[in-house]
């Protein structure tokens, strides 16, 4: 188990596992209560993140799908189904946090990842005369 993300009111835990052979996202209560884990993603999934009102729960699978799922204040349950919210584009197997959601989690920062192999190299030299 990976990438754990406790939720803003402290009910909750995220986290990645690879209990099924490949990574997908669970939920449980923070404070065990026996065996409440609950499977969130079915097609993969990494880097869960919380909206700050504990209300949705963000992932994003290996194929770079971004999903959502509401949590309901009773707890997750397998009935619930994530909603596919858009691709994006980002390092999702080498990097702990591609993406930050904004407070209500209509917005989304992306570290993107570039379209080419060569990433640009900008040198500036005697920059120190350009400030005189």
């Amino acid at each position: 188990d990976f990438e754990p993300q406790v939720s803003p009111d402290g009910k909750w835990l995220a986290y990645s596992s690879r209990q099924t052979g490949s990574n997908e996202i669970y939920v449980e209560p923070f404070l065990p209560d026996g065996n409440r884990r609950t499977r969130i993603s079915r097609l993969g999934g990494r880097q869960p993140m919380w909206r700050a009102d504990s209300r949705e729960l963000f992932f994003v699978g290996d194929d770079r799908r971004f999903w959502g799922v509401r949590i309901p204040d009773s707890g997750p349950s397998q009935s619930i189904e994530p909603e596919f919210l858009f691709n994006m584009h980002a390092n999702v197997a080498n990097a702990r946090n591609s993406y930050v959601p904004s407070l209500d989690g209509q917005r989304f920062l992306v570290i993107q990842v570039l379209d080419t192999e060569d990433a640009p190299i900008n040198v500036i030299s005697n920059w120190a005369a350009g400030i005189k």
